[in-house]
């Protein structure tokens, strides 16, 4: 559990390095921020311009086809945004990178993990949470209506 900690604040360490830079141009900051909102905005719209058409897709209502967009949106932004750099280990062997992180006193994962962490993929993450909490006051989602055979 202590080593666990330790690893969690040498990520947080290296996260907050990466966080440092980017706030060092916060116009480029926010904008790229607020794009990656609006371009991951273009998927719900997509959506909602097909629901235009339609008033249920395989039984699922327009609102409970966002609330499964929402859901599935915010656990995947979190991930992306927490561990999106284990993507390019490929790269990192090719370029050397991971040679030079392993002469580091830090584990190997919590480095690649932590690279080039961006907060601008927050943008992704709110616009997901705001199509979860709209979608989650017009879907009943309880563990009553989960247990019930659909009709």
């Amino acid at each position: 559990m202590v080593e666990a900690l330790h690893h969690s604040r040498r990520y947080l360490d290296i996260a907050r390095l990466w966080v440092r830079a980017a706030w060092a141009y916060p116009a480029s900051f926010i904008m790229l921020a607020v794009g990656n909102g609006l371009i991951t905005g273009l998927d719900f719209i997509g959506l909602w311009i097909m629901f235009s058409h339609l008033d249920d897709l395989a039984g699922f209502s327009p609102a409970e086809v966002a609330f499964l967009y929402g859901a599935g949106s915010v656990g995947l932004g979190i991930v992306d945004t927490l561990i999106g750099s284990v993507e390019r280990i490929g790269t990192y062997v090719r370029t050397g990178r991971l040679d030079q992180m392993l002469t580091k006193p830090v584990p190997l994962l919590v480095q690649v993990c932590a690279d080039q962490f961006t907060l601008r993929r927050l943008g992704r993450i709110t616009q997901a949470v705001v199509v979860f909490g709209w979608a989650s006051t017009y879907v009943d989602w309880t563990p009553a209506r989960s247990s019930s055979p659909s009709p």
